[in-house]
């Protein structure tokens, strides 16, 4: 995430148009698979918060079982996601 700020305060310091043109494949890239691994990660860490906060296990055991196996999908999203970029398969 912090990457993602710090190239888009880059473009307005620098603000050289055609390097920014160059790099906006790969910042759309950067931005799709970090957004994919976000919306993986954060019901896996509400689901560890939530134990600290409520006394019943059982909710937290069955979700945690569906979560571990949800955490495989950004790997498989991750080659698609990346060859989205590439003008060839356009």
């Amino acid at each position: 995430m912090f990457l993602i700020i710090s190239v888009l305060s880059q473009k307005r310091r620098i603000g050289q148009r055609e390097i920014w043109r160059r790099n906006r494949k790969m910042v759309i890239q950067l931005i799709s698979i970090s957004i994919i691994y976000m919306i993986i990660w954060i019901p896996n860490v509400v689901c560890h918060v939530i134990p600290l906060i409520v006394s019943s296990r059982l909710p937290y055991e069955t979700a945690t079982d569906i979560l571990h196996y949800v955490q495989y999908i950004p790997t498989l999203l991750c080659p698609f996601m990346s060859l989205i970029g590439l003008p060839e398969i356009r």
